[in-house]
């Protein structure tokens, strides 16, 4: 039997930040840590770029898409407001915008980040279902897989 030691504690619309590793679809998101934060109305992703479409508005990390519209505010590493285009594939990025629910998550800035020679994907937002029978969580409309491994701090 395996020690959940924390799980049992999480609430709904409790907001969390989540280190972990995305499956190839970008659906679930196996959690290594997780840990409490204060609550904000922002979400926010992190990870590398895996593919950029300036024409096309969209930035893909933590193997999913997301719309970057033209009003997104966009910032190189040295606060410099550049263009989606801009951006590479391999860079490290935060992005910050609105999620709710059963709509898309829409960017409105995004931020590279120095890469520090390894990868660490996170995300912060607010728990939206709780499946305790299966140990997952739903927040940013990704599944977070919680494992005999994953830490959680709250």
């Amino acid at each position: 039997m395996y020690d959940f030691r924390g799980f049992d504690e999480l609430k709904l619309g409790q907001r969390l930040k989540v280190k972990g590793t995305p499956n190839a679809d970008g659906s679930t998101f196996t959690a290594l840590e997780i840990a409490a934060k204060e609550h904000k109305d922002i979400s926010e992703v992190e990870g590398l770029v895996q593919a950029v479409d300036a024409s096309g508005g969209r930035l893909r990390l933590v193997n999913r898409d997301f719309s970057v519209p033209d009003s997104a505010v966009i910032k190189d590493t040295m606060k410099t407001e550049i263009g989606l285009d801009g951006l590479k594939e391999g860079d490290v990025v935060k992005v910050k915008g609105a999620y709710e629910p059963g709509s898309p998550f829409l960017a409105s800035k995004v931020k590279m980040k120095e890469s520090m020679g390894f990868n660490i994907e996170e995300m912060q937002g607010c728990i939206d279902s709780i499946d305790i029978d299966s140990h997952r969580f739903e927040m940013i409309g990704v599944t977070i897989l919680v494992t005999e491994k994953t830490s959680i701090e709250l």
